[in-house]
């Protein structure tokens, strides 16, 4: 294999304005954890706050509990340093949102079971709801609950000024704080706290059984004390203080507006209703962002990050992000999904492919968009990666949670190098430049059968943020240059011809430095192997005809010009030799068989074996005058595939086979019976 290094300097314009040199400056590790995530107060103060386990870990720092649920509060420097408060433990706890104001880190759940640490209690049935804060000026938790008998959940919270806003689901039978709500099957709410912790009002939203009435919110935000935006879904009608609502169709992109002092309560739906809203947050300006998946309504997912100056006005910013070819795909994260302070945000995804003119290869990306500058950032190799939080101080520099299952890198950073499922922490600092890019693969080259293998090439990469790999060889089976290309760290491939093949890999770092890799004679594509099967006093080639353009059947060196198909009666005894030519460009097979009178007095024998269907797909059936017997099936090489006991009648699953021909061998008791078998 030979490399070439041609280094091209590139300035990339990014709309609206230039394109900012950033990179990871730090990564933490952490595992152990139910949940992680982060977010920052308006002063540009960060915070996490995981859920661990018995034993958890956070960069080179561990803790080990008697209880398999620990509520952690990090607050974390621009270093990476981090102080850490154990708030609770419990038997069962699970965090839904955060929310950070004037150093104080608010979040929302719900419990069972019991729990201990700042509060000591036991919830009163099989879910209550949990909310609580951590004040790292007063280095103090508060942290409440409320609920019944019944279960109630919460699902989302804000902070606006003094009042804590939360919103969540119960079951019929509920009650909060002793008031009774009115839900007759699984119903919603929202609950105004002070900070203090006091209750100070509710909004029930009931559903009713006889209306077949489906109610489940996703998300509160508060635009002040006594005004929240309620993103819910829900389909039927229901009832409030005499008005009705009507759901139905559009059941993802339902807003509910209701002011608590008017106790008037408003219904309005998305502008777009075939894109399902994931989640929306309001600044202190009144400005709306909105996250939306595009993913149900289209063939590849792709999604959208837009600003408005109200609800539903036109966008000051407008991003979309996805691509349309088959290789392309962009999905939003796991969890908080994007982030706002003062006049700049942060949105984060996962992606494969070629999904903006700046961005492919496979990961995770983070954009920042702000009022002086942009940048996008990505990881790459990282699969199984998505973020569940992002936070923003005040020099810009953007903070990442997150979980990833398999080795990636962020950067120069390695991360989860045993491929083990792992959550992390990590810093983009928009003043460092990346390295240059750099791309390894696992083998020096790869083999594959013609038509039939995927060559899948697994690649090492760093500090790539944009990759193309170009296979300039003949694709199909009819000649002619017929480049393909991914857009992948990791291809794959099917070559319609044999011989080797080489390959290049275009690799960018998004910062002005690009690489061209070669691979010299990298992929070597060899026809399928082929035998000869005896068959019902019949010679039959093994592999499937699909594949096979010519057949040549010789005996003893002897062509035999009037045999061109799969299967040939038997002459005689001797030498018989059969070569194909494929279907797949310059491919051939060859296998002999020395045939002797016994066997062809065997085959002449009447079987009695029935086998149906066949050819087969998924299954076939086997049927005999006696049992049980022996099965074993054979492939065109040799091996066996499969063996097992079977009665007279069995059904035979034959869904993890390869296309092609087999022999099927059943044995009962001295007497042996074979058919031929084709799988398509």
């Amino acid at each position: 294999m030979k490399y070439s290094f041609p280094f091209l300097i590139l300035m990339l314009i990014f709309q609206p304005s230039m394109l900012y040199a950033q990179d990871w400056e730090w990564v933490l590790e952490g595992e152990g954890f139910h949940y992680l995530t982060t977010t920052s107060d308006e002063d540009g103060n960060i915070y996490a706050v995981g859920l661990g386990g018995e034993k958890a870990t956070m960069g080179h720092e561990s803790f080990i509990s008697e209880k398999k649920f620990n509520l952690i509060i990090f607050s974390l420097t621009s270093h990476g340093n981090f102080t850490k408060w154990l708030c609770l433990k419990g038997d069962s706890i699970t965090i839904s949102e955060i929310v950070a104001q004037n150093g104080k880190v608010f979040f929302a759940g719900y419990f069972s079971g019991a729990l201990s640490g700042e509060i000591t209690t036991v919830s009163k049935g099989k879910s209550d709801i949990l909310w609580g804060y951590f004040d790292f000026k007063a280095e103090q938790a508060k942290i409440f609950t409320d609920g019944s008998m019944e279960n109630e959940f919460l699902t989302s919270i804000d902070v606006k000024g003094n009042s804590v806003l939360v919103g969540g689901n119960y079951s019929p039978g509920a009650s909060i704080s002793g008031t009774p709500l009115k839900g007759t099957s699984n119903s919603s709410f929202v609950i105004k706290y002070s900070i203090a912790g006091n209750y100070e009002d509710i909004l029930d939203i009931p559903a009713l059984k006889d209306n077949s009435q489906i109610i489940s919110l996703r998300k509160v935000r508060a635009e002040n004390e006594n005004k929240v935006y309620l993103f819910c879904f829900l389909d039927g009608v229901f009832a409030f203080n005499g008005t009705n609502f009507s759901f139905s169709d559009y059941t993802n992109n339902n807003f509910l507006i209701y002011s608590f002092n008017e106790q008037i309560l408003k219904h309005t739906e998305y502008i777009d209703p075939h894109h399902p809203l994931v989640d929306f947050k309001i600044n202190h300006q009144q400005h709306f962002f909105r996250l939306s998946d595009f993913g149900s309504q289209h063939r590849q997912p792709t999604f959208s990050f837009r600003e408005d100056e109200k609800y539903n006005s036109e966008n000051i910013l407008f991003r979309e992000y996805g691509g349309g070819g088959s290789y392309d795909m962009i999905a939003t994260s796991n969890g908080n999904c994007f982030h706002f302070s003062g006049n700049a945000c942060v949105v984060s995804g996962t992606f494969s492919g070629n999904v903006l003119p700046e961005i492919s290869g496979e990961g995770l990306f983070v954009e920042y968009i702000s009022d002086t500058h942009n940048y996008t950032i990505t990881t790459n190799n990282s699969r199984g990666l998505g973020a569940t939080g992002l936070a923003l101080n005040n020099n810009g520099e953007a903070f990442i949670s997150g979980i990833i299952n398999d080795q990636g890198s962020f950067g120069d950073f390695t991360v989860n190098g045993l491929g083990t499922s792992k959550r992390f922490l990590a810093k983009i600092n928009p003043n460092i430049k990346p390295s240059p890019p750099s791309l390894k693969t696992d083998n020096l080259f790869y083999t594959a059968i013609a038509e039939i293998e995927n060559i899948k090439i697994s690649s090492i990469t760093k500090n790539v943020k944009k990759i193309e790999w170009v296979f300039p060889e003949a694709y199909n089976r009819f000649g002619g240059s017929t480049p393909v290309f991914r857009y992948v760290a990791h291809p794959e491939i099917k070559y319609k011809q044999c011989g080797v093949f080489s390959a290049k890999a275009i690799i960018s770092n998004g910062a002005g430095i690009l690489d061209t890799i070669n691979f010299e004679d990298f992929i070597k594509v060899v026809p399928q192997e082929i035998s000869i099967i005896e068959q019902d006093s019949q010679l039959c080639c093994s592999l499937h005809p699909y594949f096979i353009e010519e057949y040549f059947w010789h005996l003893n060196d002897s062509l035999l010009t009037q045999e061109k198909t799969s299967c040939i009666s038997l002459y005689k005894n001797g030498n018989y030799k059969l070569e194909v030519k494929m279907m797949a460009l310059n491919c051939q097979s060859t296998a002999e068989a020395d045939i002797i009178a016994a066997t062809i007095e065997h085959q002449r024998q009447p079987s009695n074996l029935y086998l149906f269907p066949n050819p087969a797909s998924t299954h076939f059936t086997l049927s005999l005058e006696e049992g049980p017997a022996e099965l074993t099936i054979i492939d065109f090489t040799g091996r066996v595939v499969l063996k097992q006991s079977i009665g007279r009648n069995q059904k035979i699953d034959t869904s993890s086979l390869y296309p092609g021909i087999y022999t099927v061998q059943v044995q009962s008791g001295e007497k042996t019976s074979r058919k031929k078998l084709i799988i398509y």
